[in-house]
């Protein structure tokens, strides 16, 4: 005998809200709180609720492809990202497929990760080696990439207006009365366009209140977590210090925090730290992180 299919009504009953809550996450709909969508779908993929949703067999296999040379803070806006993207092909009768893919794998190894008869189109998070591109075009599989910063590209994708998030968190600061502010950010080809957005943003901001900017408080190279830490002590070197930090991403915030923390500095009554991705880590932390939100349910999910 086949196992007894879950009904939406279970579903709901399993996850504390009404039908019409399960139904509005099913079907990608707004309405719904990020804690309690997250909950809904994670009871939909554990109890295969979503694998024939209403009866109708699948239609397409929607592929997503990350980088795995990222950290697992990193790791977090993908997540998030993830969760809306699920949500949506539960909607859409979509079977949504995961899978890693090395920054630096070889082109030829791409035949054998991306096979058209199994992959419909393909969702490709941050920015993506080039040869991947090339081979998914090749394959003549649909993509679009989510959360792109290189302007240049002439593919479909999903961008995100960094330059706009860091004058806002900048100009956030200097509204609070902060005058000499740090910048701390991410230099490496992968992540250039970033980089280059974030501090034209910070500069934008500083430049528009006629405010002087000390070569030692732009740091560029915070690659990880070590590098991160030097860059915090070139920032903050010199007879005085910072009253505020931009990090470029919440991840480095956090981070900055902690260590900043272990140095003897209190948050914000010593030094404040803003970042820019509004992860929902970001309200747990002690103290909370000021952060500039970027939305990743409208980004991974079609609006029309």
């Amino acid at each position: 005998m086949a196992p007894k299919k879950i009904t939406g009504k279970e579903i709901a009953k399993m996850a504390g809200v009404s039908p019409t809550t399960v139904s509005l996450v099913k079907k990608g709909k707004m309405g719904v709180g990020e804690e309690t969508r997250s909950r809904i779908i994670k009871l939909m993929l554990s109890t295969k609720y979503c694998e024939e949703p209403d009866g109708v067999p699948y239609t397409y296999n929607i592929l997503q492809l990350y980088r795995n040379d990222i950290t697992a803070m990193e790791h977090l806006v993908y997540t998030e990202l993830s969760m809306s993207i699920m949500s949506a092909c539960a909607g859409m009768s979509c079977r949504f497929i995961q899978s890693a893919l090395d920054g630096n794998v070889a082109p030829g190894l791409y035949d054998k990760l991306l096979q058209p008869q199994n992959a419909d189109a393909a969702f490709i998070y941050g920015d993506p080696n080039l040869d991947l591109l090339n081979r998914l075009s090749e394959m003549k599989i649909p993509f679009v990439i989510l959360d792109s910063s290189r302007k240049k590209e002439e593919c479909c994708a999903v961008r995100v207006d960094y330059e706009k998030a860091a004058y806002m968190a900048t100009s956030c600061l200097i509204e609070l009365g902060h005058t000499d502010l740090a910048y701390i950010g991410n230099n490496s080809g992968v992540v250039y366009d970033f980089n280059l957005q974030t501090f034209s943003g910070f500069q934008t901001a500083m430049t528009e209140h006629s405010l002087s900017i000390e070569p030692n408080r732009i740091q560029f190279n915070a690659a990880d977590e070590e590098s991160l830490y030097v860059c915090l002590d070139h920032a903050l070197s010199g007879h005085k210090r910072p009253s505020a930090i931009l990090c470029t991403t919440d991840h480095s915030a956090i981070i900055a925090i902690h260590y900043l923390w272990s140095k003897g500095m209190r948050i914000p009554e010593d030094i404040s730290i803003i970042g820019i991705d509004d992860l929902s880590l970001s309200k747990y932390i002690v103290p909370s992180l000021a952060t500039v939100k970027i939305d990743r349910q409208k980004m991974g999910q079609d609006r029309k």
